[in-house]
């Protein structure tokens, strides 16, 4: 039911009686009235259109002024003054009081915003203040920033610095390296020109001598029938001279490596005769220092193929001439008189070619670290072998077989024996002479592991000019048999090292020692000389190539320190060293 219903049909009948010109003024007065947005003021509690809607209400009621028009009117007027009075009723509530008061904040709060003004005192001094102070702090966390980058930088060119002076250091060695490889490597070059020189002279002598000899010959059984002119004799005798003279220098020089080989073998003898004083006194320090020597010198017994194991030797070997020293000049000549002895014992058993490399490599090592012991080694050697001088000795028309033998280094036999002097068999003979040849020529061709300079009188040159020599003289019973040893041991680095050269004295054994060899069956001479014939045939077959030999590069084994302390303990029970009180004859 609307709002006014039964005042509606009290209207209607009133207004239907109404006059029409009433009617029509009241209509024209309601259109005329306009509605107005509900007032703010607290103290109005009515409005112009409240005080018209109620004029209109009190003429409703007057029948005569109603129609359906007004009546229509009306009933709209009545609408409005309602929701008027809801308006009134929504704005006198507090929550609409609490969003007026609100919306005012907020408009104050923009107008301040918008009325802000930077030129403010306050606010400038307050930003300059906050400005100053994260200006410093800025400023401070920048100097720490530049220090550390300075910090930095200051290592970096300190680093490089460092860096550039290694490089420098490296560059500055390596060429001093190459040009010491550059220099050395001219020196060998002029020392092989002038031993195959030498070689050539020498042959071209003999065939000189031996044109001669036939000229002379034929001189004698037959008579000349033209006289030469004395151009002709003049030419011949400046000739026959000079040929002199050359065999003069070729002898000189030939008779230099033979001294400087005795001379050697006298140093040994008289360091053995210095040495003999100690292990004969009776002094029981001398008698405790010299134990002590000899024990430590069984270390020689305990070497094997694996680099870690050498090393061990020769550090042992390098300690026990270090203590030596410590003691004196003279227990330092008695170390390295036992060292050089237990060593040429191990020189003398060997039985291949691959066992020589290890032991080849403790001698090379120790006289690297030691050099006195250089020339006690190599007059050890020269003692057992004349051929690593090399020498050759020609019996004297006064001279026994059995002295001429003894003075060649043969030895007594030990078992049974079908020569007539009791003493070895020749293979024997032949067979140790090879085995010398062979573990000094493992010495020669061996670098030392910590890549140090070889010790002078032990380094391939003198290999070469052993090798030379050997091919230089007149052929006798062991020449095939050494000049293969040395091939086989140390020809791959002779090749990779002279090249050229080495070919050429190849093509000269081929042509000038193999066919003058000796063939004789019983001796093994001739067995030497086959395989001499045979190895040059592979190294032409090969393309002027060698194999490495077996044994030549070291590698690890498993040996344990138990195996080596038990050597150890079993080289100390040896009965050499059970010799009593160290008086009378000379034991090691």
């Amino acid at each position: 039911m609307r709002f006014g219903v039964d005042e509606e049909i009290v209207t209607t009948r009133a207004l239907e009686k109404a006059p029409k010109a009433l009617l029509r003024r009241e209509s024209c007065a309601i259109n005329t009235q306009r509605f107005r947005a509900p007032s703010s003021d607290s103290l109005r509690t009515s409005s112009d259109e409240e005080d018209s809607s109620r004029s209109l209400l009190s003429m409703s009621y007057n029948p005569r002024h109603l129609t359906r028009k007004s009546r229509r009117e009306l009933l709209k007027q009545v609408e409005r003054a309602c929701e008027h009075k809801a308006v009134i009723a929504v704005t006198s509530s507090k929550a609409y009081k609490v969003l007026c008061e609100t919306l005012q904040r907020a408009r104050q709060d923009a107008e301040a915003q918008l009325c802000w003004n930077p030129d403010n005192s306050v606010w400038k001094e307050n930003t300059l203040v906050s400005t100053n102070t994260t200006g410093k702090n800025w400023q401070a966390i920048r100097l720490k920033e530049r220090k550390k980058l300075e910090c930095i930088e200051t290592e970096v060119r300190a680093y490089q610095q460092l860096l550039a002076t290694e490089k420098e250091r490296e560059k500055a060695e390596q060429n001093y390296e190459e040009q010491v490889a550059v220099d050395q490597e001219e020196e060998v070059r002029a020392k092989v020109s002038k031993w195959l020189e030498l070689i050539e002279t020498t042959w071209k002598l003999r065939e000189l001598r031996a044109i001669q000899a036939r000229n002379e010959a034929m001189n004698k059984e037959e008579v000349m029938k033209v006289v030469p002119s004395k151009a002709e004799a003049v030419e011949r005798k400046h000739k026959v001279e000079e040929v002199h003279e050359q065999d003069q220098v070729v002898q000189m020089n030939a008779k230099k490596h033979v001294v400087e080989g005795f001379e050697r073998i006298k140093r040994v003898e008289a360091l053995q005769t210095r040495t003999r004083a100690i292990l004969n006194d009776v002094n029981p320090m001398v008698k405790k220092i010299r134990m002590q020597i000899r024990r430590q010198a069984g270390v020689c017994n305990q070497i094997a193929a694996a680099p870690s194991v050498i090393k061990s030797v020769v550090i042992k070997i390098h300690e026990l001439f270090q203590m030596a020293k410590s003691f004196g000049d003279a227990y330092l000549m008695l170390a390295l008189d036992l060292v050089a002895l237990n060593l040429s014992k191990q020189v003398a058993s060997r039985d291949d070619y691959k066992s020589c490399f290890p032991l080849a490599h403790v001698i090379q090592m120790t006289c690297v670290q030691t050099p006195a012991f250089t020339d006690v080694i190599l007059g050890y050697f020269h003692q057992m072998c004349v051929f690593t001088i090399p020498w050759y000795r020609v019996k004297q028309p006064m001279e026994s077989i059995h002295e001429y033998k003894m003075a060649m280094g043969f030895q007594p036999a030990i078992n049974e024996s079908v020569d007539r002097e009791k003493l070895e068999h020749v293979t024997e003979y032949t067979r140790r002479m090879t085995m010398i040849t062979a573990v000094l020529a493992a010495i020669y061709q061996t670098i030392p592991y910590d890549k140090s300079v070889a010790p002078k009188g032990l380094n391939l040159d003198h290999c070469w000019t052993w090798l030379a020599r050997l091919v230089n003289e007149p052929p006798h019973l062991l020449t095939g048999a050494l000049v293969l040893t040395i091939l086989e041991v140390a020809g791959f680095a002779l090749l990779r090292t002279y090249k050229h050269q080495f070919h050429k004295l190849l093509r000269l054994i081929a042509r000038d020692v193999c066919p003058r060899l000796s063939q004789n069956a019983k001796t093994g001479a001739a067995n030497a000389a086959g395989q001499l014939t045979l190895f040059v045939n592979q190294y032409v077959a090969m393309k002027c190539q060698l194999q490495e030999p077996e044994g030549r590069v070291l590698h690890e084994t498993k040996l344990s320190e138990a195996d080596e302390a038990r050597t150890e303990q079993r080289a100390l029970h040896h009965p050499m060293y059970q010799r009593g009180r160290g008086r009378g004859k000379r034991h090691y």
